[in-house]
């Protein structure tokens, strides 16, 4: 697995995109903590400025994909790029429902919801509110409060694995895609922009597989080869 990877975006040739194996702690970058870009006005992948923020997540994925598709050895770069949600929690998340008669807390870490006053000082806990009615928005939100340390590029990546486990356990799923203009909006783009960046993800998330299988194969070959050979001798020994 390379340490690194540099590519062009596919919009904008002044500019080139770089996604390391190595956490970078810089508070500033709020998009990922291994994803950044610098300017190369137009001069290849020469760096012409120090590395910075990501400031457009859909030019940048639709750019990872183009140069994975030439580069397929270079999949497992994804691997820790994003950081996956529970599907237990995503399903929770639906269940938290605002009830009128009464006060209640949720816990997302725990899965419980509560009704006692003893968990209202329990930094586990949230209240529930009146926007908590258990849509794709509401869940979403429920969410982002459990993760607040999320970039935007894994807010976004947060919510494309909502709308696939939604769809996997057949949650609500007409109100899915009337919330894609919701959530874009609470990210600022559009609801065509949110329909791309999440097929983006689904390819990354394709990739991710195939270099997770390929991983498995490789060490699982090494180690059933190295099994055998082991057993072969053992048999040979016995035999002389």
């Amino acid at each position: 697995m390379p340490k690194q990877i540099r590519f062009s975006s596919i919009n904008n040739e002044n500019i080139a995109y770089v996604v390391t194996d190595t956490l970078n702690f810089d508070r500033s970058n709020d998009f990922s903590d291994k994803a950044f870009q610098y300017d190369t006005y137009k001069d290849g992948l020469t760096h012409h400025s120090p590395q910075y923020k990501v400031y457009d997540a859909l030019d940048f994925l639709l750019s990872l994909c183009s140069y994975l598709k030439d580069n397929s050895n270079d999949r497992g770069i994804i691997n820790g790029l994003f950081h996956r949600t529970s599907k237990r929690k995503i399903i929770f998340s639906k269940k938290v429902m605002y009830k009128k008669e009464k006060i209640q807390y949720y816990s997302v870490d725990l899965q419980k919801i509560s009704s006692s006053d003893k968990v209202r000082y329990d930094k586990r806990y949230h209240e529930i509110f009146d926007f908590h009615n258990g849509k794709f928005k509401s869940m979403y939100l429920i969410l982002c409060t459990e993760h607040s340390y999320y970039g935007i590029l894994n807010k976004l990546f947060m919510a494309y694995e909502m709308r696939r486990t939604m769809q996997e356990n057949n949650i609500d799923i007409f109100s899915i895609n009337a919330d894609f203009e919701s959530i874009g909006s609470l990210l600022s783009y559009t609801r065509e922009s949110i329909r791309f960046i999440f097929n983006a993800l689904e390819i990354l998330d394709f990739h991710y597989q195939a270099y997770k299988y390929d991983s498995n194969a490789t060490s699982g070959t090494e180690c059933l080869l190295g099994n055998y050979e082991n057993v072969r001798k053992a048999e040979l020994k016995q035999a002389a």
